[in-house]
């Protein structure tokens, strides 16, 4: 049972753009997730021009299926294969054509994040030859678990570089959702957000100037003054 619901709300952070959702920098948000919610892509050529193009996923998986529209090409040919996920579908559609001696590797998000991560434990678990009844699903951990083993996070100091250099949308969002608790309460943006602007304004902030919608800055209605920015950047420094 992949459980989720640490986080009540998601998956996309308001004012995110539909458009986007293919992109591996807009993974769904959720409190469970592996790889970040993407899948590696990895499409190679067939054998001669014509042959349907050859695609493997990272880290391997049934979880979705794939729809392969794609064609190899001659060495000439123009190269304009994609990988795209429809929004509102789970599915990958490779498209175009891949020229002989031509490769693909693209990160796609998908949907469900906590779905995968069952799905990718119950495909573990029977490689390792260890007896599973019952499909991955999601949903609430049941009452009688028993915790078997845990993985920690990394040091704040190293997941805000991981976070904040490549500009993490995800990281971000969760960090947002983390803020001011020990995990064991439902969160959500909201309730993040008060406590951060419980902190802007001990620094000096006017947060009335401040129009903040999601954690990481994507969205289109995030306004914020290059005065706020200066003060929290001097906060920081202090």
């Amino acid at each position: 049972v992949g459980d989720g619901g640490l986080f009540t709300d998601g998956p996309y952070g308001f004012g995110w753009e539909w458009d986007d959702f293919s992109d591996e920098e807009f993974p769904q948000i959720s409190a469970l997730e592996v790889n970040e919610g993407v899948l590696g892509v990895h499409v190679a050529p067939g054998k001669s021009p014509g042959d349907p193009v050859n695609v493997t996923l990272t880290p391997p998986t049934d979880y979705l299926p794939v729809i392969i529209a794609a064609k190899t090409g001659p060495r000439e040919a123009s190269n304009d294969c994609a990988v795209s996920r429809p929004w509102d579908k789970n599915y990958f559609r490779i498209t175009g054509t891949l020229p002989l001696g031509a490769v693909l590797d693209q990160n796609v998000p998908i949907k469900d994040p906590p779905l995968l991560a069952a799905t990718l434990l119950h495909q573990s678990l029977v490689k390792a030859s260890i007896t599973v009844t019952g499909r991955a699903v999601t949903g609430q951990t049941p009452a009688e678990a028993m915790l078997l083993a845990e993985h920690l996070s990394l040091p704040l100091a190293q997941y805000l570089s991981r976070m904040n250099k490549p500009s993490d949308n995800l990281l971000a969002e969760s960090l947002v959702r983390l803020i001011g608790t020990n995990g064991d309460t439902p969160l959500s943006y909201d309730i993040g957000h008060i406590r951060e602007t419980t902190f802007l304004r001990s620094l000096g902030l006017d947060t009335s100037a401040l129009g903040m919608v999601d954690g990481c800055g994507v969205g289109r209605r995030n306004f914020v003054t290059a005065r706020a920015v200066a003060a929290l950047l001097l906060g920081m420094h202090k």
